[in-house]
Order: C-alpha cells, then sequence, then structure tokens
C-alpha cells in the first residue's frame, strides 16, 4: 500500500492569475516541488469571488499566496487611459485585498504566511506605452514593503520577484536589438525562470527573508538598462 503522508502534508499555495504570463509555469514548479496548488484564474477577478476563495484557502491552511502579473494594454497615454481604472482595481487594489485577506486569515490563527508579489520591472523605469504596467507594479513593490514591516512580527513575509524583459517585451519577429537596453545575459527571462525564483523564495530555509525585491532580468536593471 502506498504511502500517503507526504501528500497529506504537503504544503498549500494560492496562486492568483495562475492562467496568463508565468501563472502556469509557477503552479508545476510549486506543485514539483511539493505544494497543493489553488489556481484562481485572472477572468475571476471581479466576480466578487476572489476574497471567498482566499479565506477559504487560507483557513484549510495555505500558507503561500503568489499574486502573479496582471496582463496589460500597452497604449500611449495621450492615446487614452480607459483602461486605466479598471488595471489599478485589478492589478493594484484586488491584490492588495487578497494580501489583507491572507493576513487577516492567517494573524488571526496564528498561522506562518509568505506573500510573493510577481512584478514588471517597469517598476522602476520608464518605458514608452507601459504606464499602466508601471503604476500597478511600482504599487505593489511600496505596499509589499510596508506590509512586510506591519505584519513581520505576526509571523507574515511579504517578497517581490520583479520581472523583465520577457518575450513580451520584444517586437513581433524582431531580435533582442528591439528589446530597450542591454541583457549582459544575452537571452530574455522566460516563465520557468520567473517560476524558479518563486520556488526559490518560498523555500523554508529562507524564513528570514521578507520586504525584498528579487529581480529576474538577465542583469538588464544592473546594466542601468540602456543601450549604449
Amino acid at each position: 500500500m502506498a504511502d500517503d503522508r507526504g501528500f497529506q502534508h504537503r504544503q498549500r499555495a494560492v496562486v492568483l492569475r495562475a492562467d496568463v504570463g508565468a501563472g502556469p509555469a509557477i503552479c508545476r514548479r510549486l506543485e514539483r516541488d511539493g505544494f497543493d496548488v489553488r489556481r484562481i484564474a485572472q477572468t475571476d477577478f471581479g466576480r466578487g469571488t476572489v476574497s471567498d476563495v482566499v479565506t477559504d484557502a487560507f483557513t484549510a491552511g495555505a500558507t503561500l499566496l503568489v499574486n502573479n502579473l496582471c496582463e496589460f494594454e500597452r497604449v500611449p497615454v495621450v492615446a487614452g487611459v480607459r483602461g486605466f481604472a479598471a488595471a489599478l482595481d485589478e492589478g493594484l487594489n484586488s491584490t492588495f485585498s487578497a494580501c489583507r485577506e491572507a493576513a487577516r486569515v492567517s494573524i488571526e490563527s496564528g498561522s506562518s504566511l509568505h506573500i510573493l508579489n510577481v512584478v514588471s520591472a517597469t517598476a522602476g523605469v520608464g518605458l514608452p506605452g507601459r504606464a499602466m504596467e508601471a503604476c500597478v507594479s511600482a504599487g505593489l513593490v511600496a505596499a509589499s514593503k510596508a506590509l512586510a514591516a506591519e505584519w513581520g512580527a505576526a509571523g507574515v513575509r511579504v517578497n517581490v520577484v520583479m520581472v523583465g524583459p520577457t518575450e513580451s517585451w520584444q517586437p513581433a519577429g524582431g531580435s533582442l536589438d528591439g528589446v530597450p537596453g542591454v541583457l549582459p545575459l544575452g537571452r530574455l527571462v522566460d516563465d520557468d525562470d520567473v517560476a524558479a525564483a518563486v520556488a526559490s523564495l518560498s523555500a523554508p530555509d529562507l524564513g528570514a527573508v521578507t520586504g525584498h525585491v528579487f529581480a529576474v532580468d538577465a542583469g538588464w536593471l544592473a546594466h542601468g538598462w540602456r543601450r549604449e
């Protein structure tokens, strides 16, 4: 008879926006590392269900919340910002609410919690057409640091995985020359790179790491990003 004790004691994780960007790769990697993963799709946001799902998952013993990066429309600001309020609501407000709800349940139960917010490297670099992405990402970086400071005494850790440049930064059919800036490693960041960062920061022996921004960017930010 198979020993199912390992399954019974698997850690539980919730991944929000598990269906977009690096979401599927993050889920696969966490499952490979022994997590029982609850996936919430981006389309579930705004339907009044996310808060309930987060509450249920953490009441049932989840210890890891991964807020994956939204997908954003990339347009010049002067062309119209009709989606700006929606992007802030989904990308920033909903993510903040999910963090708050997971923390509330964990603090009330006295259990540990790790929150990982995946954001774009545009949080610290201005790029044309990416104002919404930059605003949401920068907001989450600032919020993550504040929440790490506020909740640390209760055993809640909050960290950030900052991502870019990825394939979405590359012009269709273009080469790396079409990516703004310089990539010292000579390649783009892929979904498995992001998933590996999430898994590494979720390791139990990194329990002293909180309020940290971990860049997965092929050296883009270190180079100063501008092309010589």
